[in-house]
């Protein structure tokens, strides 16, 4: 119970989530916030193998089997997911391991009688700490004071410590705590991704898998490499909805043909233009 700061009564959801998150941090920090995901899987006794489960449409997956911690890894084309993927599925060892049980206890206990609802809760949660792993919280501010609350922090965050920009421009917005819709796409407008993160935006995903029309400011928007560029836009929604008028920054990545943009309602303060050197 020593990451829960309360007795008199059950923890709810976000009580576990910041217990949880709390707890590897700190396991993180007495490792020296170490990348080797293998000489933490190693400490743990977890046993990592290949997948055979090529059909299947899970990268990775981890459990126990008579005694033994294992996970399974599918072999994928990018090198970023499979480091992500890793992290994730330690994740949810950690889970079980770490305050001796207690966040999977409590978990069990929140969602008892609805076991979707459980599964769902806990992968969300794992997926917040492979994050955690990957790009440690004294990284995230380091490249915030440089960069700010921006495009740039995603590329040079992703750089920095291997992350996807999926998952570098999760975890920048989730740590800023900016109500924003975050847009991942190719030059030529195709949306790959997008994160809907804040009480206000929080409700509404922008989706992917689809192509912006040109006229989209993002496409028709001069761009010079590895700068923020500012301009007012419609949060491009999947379902073709364009009422939603935001501030947008964006920036571009040519090395990488990757575009990240951020629909806010204001403008971050004392924010960073340019590419900081690293």
């Amino acid at each position: 119970m020593e990451y829960f700061e309360f007795y008199d009564r059950d923890p709810g959801l976000q009580d576990i989530r910041i217990a949880f998150l709390n707890a590897v941090e700190d396991f993180h920090e007495k490792r020296d916030f170490t990348s080797n995901f293998l000489q933490v899987a190693n400490e743990l006794e977890i046993s990592i193998r290949a997948s055979c489960e090529e059909d299947s449409g899970e990268e990775g997956r981890a459990f126990t089997l008579n005694g033994q911690r294992i996970i399974l890894l599918k072999s994928v084309r990018s090198a970023k997911r499979r480091v992500f993927t890793a992290w994730h599925e330690l994740s949810h060892h950690l889970f079980e391991i770490l305050s001796d049980g207690d966040f999977r206890a409590f978990l069990d206990d929140l969602t008892y009688g609805h076991p979707d609802w459980r599964n769902s809760c806990e992968e969300e949660l794992c997926f917040e700490s492979a994050a955690l792993l990957l790009m440690p919280t004294h990284v995230v501010n380091s490249v915030t004071e440089e960069n700010g609350f921006s495009p740039i922090s995603v590329f040079v965050l992703s750089k920095k410590t291997g992350a996807s920009y999926s998952a570098a421009m999760r975890r920048l917005i989730r740590r800023k705590s900016i109500d924003s819709h975050g847009v991942l796409m190719r030059p030529d407008g195709q949306v790959l991704d997008s994160f809907q993160y804040g009480g206000k935006r929080g409700k509404y995903c922008v989706g992917s898998g689809f192509k912006l029309e040109s006229s989209h400011p993002l496409l028709s928007s001069p761009f010079h490499p590895l700068k923020t560029e500012r301009f007012a836009a419609s949060v491009p929604f999947k379902g073709g909805n364009r009422k939603w008028m935001s501030k947008c920054m964006a920036a571009v990545d040519q090395e990488e043909d990757r575009v990240v943009a951020f629909f806010v309602d204001d403008y971050p303060v004392d924010n960073k233009d340019q590419l900081s050197l690293f």
